[in-house]
């Protein structure tokens, strides 16, 4: 039978049968190994999703599969390597044996499974209370804190609805996205120094769950322009001397 194509990529059949990869998924791992096995670094998740035409959230949940079952680690990069490769480095699996490693390890970092090293766990807690009896029972209780939400949490101006906000932060596994973390704090930020030169107040800033979801990080924000604000602050002290006249007239 003959053939007549171009580029060819070869899949191991480990990964080609795997039950628990969607025939997508295993489509995307061979377009990895075509497209990007030989770059020097690694692409980032928004690049992937803007040459796949996928979502990130797409690009998140391939991720999310093909380490679970082996076929790809992401690895964190430090020092000369981090200069070198970049510091987020996608490496793709292909013989058994090195699966059986990558598994291992993809299951010992799943937050569902180990809390992230960028989650600190305080000491335990443990409080005595007495029964209507006069027995004392203790009760131990050990809580988690999230280091990189309490630092967004800082810099968010209007700190309300703190739990939507925090449940959000831990759906979208933000705690262990170095890259995600930066994207929105970056956002914040930008946002930030609009909020502050318009004078904005806090109760018209959204509400931080309304500020993630709406993916405002990765908005590049304009202040409003000078004569609008102007026009709002005479109008303001309009209403303002109306006001202090009329109590003048009655007293």
């Amino acid at each position: 039978m003959r053939s007549e194509c171009g580029q060819m990529v070869c899949v191991p059949r480990w990964i080609m049968r795997h039950p628990d990869l969607k025939p997508s998924e295993k489509v995307f791992w061979a377009i990895l190994r075509s497209e990007y096995a030989d770059h020097r670094t690694s692409p980032t998740r928004a690049e992937l999703a803007g040459d796949l035409h996928l979502s990130m959230d797409s690009v998140d949940r391939y991720f999310q599969s093909l380490s679970r079952v082996g076929a790809l680690r992401v690895v964190t990069n430090t020092g000369d390597r981090a200069e070198e490769r970049g510091a987020r480095e996608i490496q793709l699996v292909e013989t058994e044996d090195s699966r059986k490693v990558a598994a291992m390890s993809a299951a010992e970092l799943r937050p569902s499974q180990r809390i992230t090293a960028l989650v600190e766990v305080e000491p335990h807690r443990r409080f005595l209370r007495k029964t209507p009896k006069g027995e004392v029972s203790s009760t131990v209780v050990s809580t988690v804190k999230y280091v990189r939400f309490s630092e967004f949490w800082a810099l968010y101006p209007r700190k309300l609805g703190k739990n939507n906000a925090r449940t959000w932060w831990v759906r979208k596994c933000v705690e262990s996205d170095t890259e995600f973390y930066g994207t929105i704090l970056s956002g914040l930020k930008r946002w930030m120094a609009v909020w502050d030169a318009e004078g904005r107040l806090q109760k018209h800033i959204p509400y931080p769950q309304t500020w993630l979801n709406r993916k405002d990080y990765l908005d590049d924000p304009q202040p409003a322009d000078a004569p609008m604000l102007q026009a709002v602050s005479k109008q303001t002290q309009g209403m303002i001397s109306a006001s202090h006249r009329f109590l003048k007239r009655h007293g």
